[in-house]
């Protein structure tokens, strides 16, 4: 008996071609264009941090997901490029806006900034309220009239032994800051130590000046001032004469204090051209004395 068939071995797999793979293009991820783009225009256009943070946070959400794609994705070199971009502008941004900070505090705090100083315009020149021994009071327009406060300052100056001298000055007048200038000297210390020097300035008090006769086109004018009893009761303000700087030549002390000291006594020849020699103050009436019950 002669054996049969052999079973027939199963067919063998074609042989595996050896060559390169097929990989698909890497796509550019979407983030890392716009985080460059970004970049350059805080870079190129001057945006600073508006586009600058930007362009960091996208730049980084693109790197992470680059990095997670598994090489799918692509654009790591343009994401680092708006990264560092983003980072430049944002820094120069924070850096200015400190840089400004620092100069105004300083400023604040009265340090100058480097340059010439600001224009300053000068400022009308105000008299001293007082000069050593020389009892000075200045008036204001907001304590009332001229005269009421005349009134008032004579009474007080009486009760001190003091004789009061109505000193009307101007603002940025020369010849009056000359004059404020020599009060502190000796002489005029001891001319003007029982003087009552009240001082108002004539364009605040111009229509009290104009009513009481004593408007002048120029200043320093001096006018002996006192009481005097009205008809009704009461008392009312009495001026005498008056002298201007005129009255002697330079606004020095030594040709000041004799001049002053004349006309403080009374004994000084008038020049007011406006007004007569009144002559000497007038004379209150004494109180007559309280009586009681044990006087009746």
């Amino acid at each position: 008996m002669s054996p049969g068939p052999y079973p027939q071995a199963p067919p063998r797999p074609p042989p595996m071609m050896h060559g390169p793979l097929y990989s698909p293009p890497l796509q550019t991820d979407s983030k890392a264009i716009i985080s460059l783009v970004l970049g350059l225009l805080g870079m190129f256009c001057c945006t600073g941090i508006i586009t600058g943070i930007p362009a960091i946070i996208v730049g980084v959400m693109s790197q992470r997901d680059i990095s997670r794609s598994g090489g799918t994705l692509g654009g790591g070199g343009l994401a680092i490029s708006g990264i560092i971009m983003g980072s430049l502008t944002s820094l120069g941004t924070i850096a200015y806006i400190a840089l400004n900070v620092a100069m105004f505090s300083a400023i604040g705090k009265g340090a100058s900034p480097s340059g010439p100083p600001p224009y300053v315009p000068p400022t009308a020149y105000v008299a001293p309220l007082s000069a050593g021994a020389i009892h000075t009071v200045e008036l204001s327009r907001g304590a009332g009239g001229l005269e009421a406060q005349l009134v008032g300052e004579i009474a007080q100056g009486a009760a001190a032994g003091e004789t009061t001298v109505l000193y009307i000055y101007s603002k940025g007048a020369t010849a009056c800051s000359e004059f404020d200038a020599a009060l502190p000297d000796a002489e005029l210390q001891r001319v003007l130590s029982k003087v009552r020097l009240v001082r108002a300035e004539a364009t605040e008090f111009s229509a009290d000046l104009s009513s009481l006769g004593l408007s002048r086109p120029s200043y320093p004018w001096f006018w002996r001032v006192a009481q005097k009893p009205k008809s009704g009761g009461g008392v009312a303000l009495w001026v005498g004469d008056g002298i201007s700087a005129d009255e002697w030549d330079d606004n020095e002390a030594a040709n000041i204090a004799p001049v002053l000291e004349r006309f403080v006594n009374g004994t000084y020849p008038n020049k007011s051209p406006a007004r007569p020699l009144p002559g000497p103050p007038p004379k209150m009436a004494p109180k007559p004395p309280h009586k009681t019950g044990s006087d009746l």
